[in-house]
């Protein structure tokens, strides 16, 4: 990453800066709202599991930039909450372990999707719709010629 003459003047400094006020700002909406029932990680699971049925954990890792033991832990404590369960399935001729929401892990879920809807949309009306679509394709532009050059890999 180029910056002139102070890392603190980066655009990599930047975005670190606003995905930790970002991280901060939905952990504490979190802890508000499910009085740590689940954390903001756990949600991302779910999330990330609601738009992609069948990933396995690698594959999930992979999609949360989460380390597979890492996320091996996330599963273990929503599959003991009771909001998914793992089923077997065939991957490249292997087996492994699916994880999938359960009804009430989809139940929680969608109520906690709707929630946090609501919190963005107080934040998006501050900016204009086409400009966050802008910052996020450029955002993932970024992090992808990062993760490129440096080889980054969260295995």
């Amino acid at each position: 990453m180029k910056f002139d003459k102070h890392f603190i003047d980066s655009l990599g400094y930047e975005l670190e800066l606003s995905a930790r006020v970002c991280h901060e700002t939905f952990k504490r909406w979190f802890e508000k709202h499910t009085q740590k029932y689940l954390s903001l990680e756990e949600f991302i699971i779910l999330d990330t599991l609601d738009c992609n049925k069948n990933f396995s954990q690698i594959e999930l890792a992979n999609a949360t930039l989460k380390g597979k033991a890492h996320t091996g832990k996330f599963l273990d404590s929503l599959e003991e909450k009771g909001l998914i369960t793992r089923l077997y399935d065939t991957k490249n001729s292997r087996m492994v372990k699916i994880p999938v929401m359960t009804d009430l892990g989809k139940k929680t879920y969608d109520e906690l999707r709707l929630k946090i809807k609501e919190q963005f949309d107080r934040i998006h009306e501050t900016i204009p719709k086409n400009e966050i679509q802008e910052v996020k394709e450029k955002l993932r532009k970024f992090r992808k010629a990062v993760t490129e050059i440096e080889n980054i890999s969260f295995n």
